[in-house]
């Protein structure tokens, strides 16, 4: 436990005249510094704006890119997380209509300050992966348009493609084009939030 402290005490020691001149030399807080770095900002409030609160969503969904979409209704509720950080979105959908094929799941959104790009993750009660997508804002066509990979026991790996459509702040369209190893991009859902009045 003595030499436990006297590690410890020798770190802060040593951090602490490895820090000095730092703050001498530039007059500049680092810790603030990293604070003002990781405020939310513009982006975030974008992703309250338009997502933030009550919709209903209406979703198509193809399972062969062939053939005609599953047609499932459902509702979100987007809220702002730890200050304004992150969104999350509380889904539910009711599959083909069927009340008994009900999923619900999480999606959560933020933009990271660092790296300038957004970031994506959907889990819910209909699998096991925790798949991470980033993006970019295109503001002249107000899009977001995700990219990423991941992979699906029985259908192997796959990229995706979501592009995220602002159309109003009551109306946003989300697509997801999905490439899997054996086929060509297609088309694989599309879902259309109405904010509830």
């Amino acid at each position: 436990m003595k030499r436990l402290m006297t590690v410890c005490a020798a770190v802060l020691l040593l951090f602490g005249i490895g820090l000095a001149p730092v703050l001498s030399e530039d007059k500049k807080d680092p810790m603030a510094e990293w604070a003002e770095m990781n405020k939310p900002g513009d982006n975030h409030k974008l992703l309250e704006e338009y997502f933030g609160g009550d919709f209903n969503l209406k979703i198509k969904m193809w399972m062969d890119p062939k053939g005609d979409p599953m047609l499932s209704e459902g509702t979100s509720k987007g809220e702002m997380l730890f200050g304004g950080r992150y969104l999350r979105q509380d889904i539910t959908m009711i599959h083909g209509g069927d009340p008994k094929m009900e999923s619900k799941g999480w999606s959560f959104i933020g933009y990271d300050n660092s790296n300038k790009q957004f970031v994506h993750t959907f889990i819910g009660d209909m699998g096991t992966s925790l798949d991470r997508f980033t993006g970019k804002y295109d503001e002249k066509a107000k899009t977001i348009t995700f990219e990423g990979q991941g992979f699906i026991e029985g259908m192997g790996s796959y990229s995706s493609r979501i592009v995220v459509s602002l159309i109003s702040k009551d109306e946003h369209k989300l697509e997801i084009f999905t490439k899997y190893v054996k086929n060509d991009e297609y088309k694989e859902m599309e879902l259309i939030g109405t904010r509830k009045k």
